[in-house]
């Protein structure tokens, strides 16, 4: 899966998109995880098997106190950390379970918004659009 930030969109969104299954599962696990630890677990996204920075973005995702939401980190414009509860990670995890499957043809995409609590919104697709 691609991890791409749309800067020149409104409202600003970062985008994990691909049509593996396999990529899916991968996603979903790491939400699993963070919903299972404490506070300040984090996952990097990005470094995920399958998963690759589009133009050097990054994606943190931790395990937070609070649902902070989708938000960018140190001014650089492509890194970013995604702060949700344990619960709402529960939530993030159960919205991946649909791009686990094969998709039937003829094969449009699918989109899901994972996150809409921060100043950038955080959306999964099987292709590079929403």
């Amino acid at each position: 899966m691609q991890v791409e930030y749309f800067a020149d969109v409104e409202p600003k969104l970062l985008l994990t998109w691909g049509d593996d299954p396999g990529d899916a599962t991968t996603l979903r696990r790491a939400a699993q995880e963070l919903a299972a630890h404490d506070v300040g677990y984090p996952v990097v996204v990005d470094q995920l098997p399958g998963f690759h920075g589009v133009d050097r973005c990054t994606l943190t995702a931790v395990t937070g106190n609070a649902d902070r939401g989708l938000e960018p980190v140190g001014g650089s414009g492509q890194r970013f950390r995604c702060t949700l509860r344990p619960m709402s990670w529960e939530t993030v995890s159960e919205m991946l379970e649909p791009f686990e499957r094969e998709r039937p043809e003829p094969r449009r995409e699918t989109f899901q918004y994972l996150d809409e609590n921060g100043p950038v919104l955080w959306i999964v697709s099987t292709d590079r659009a929403w």
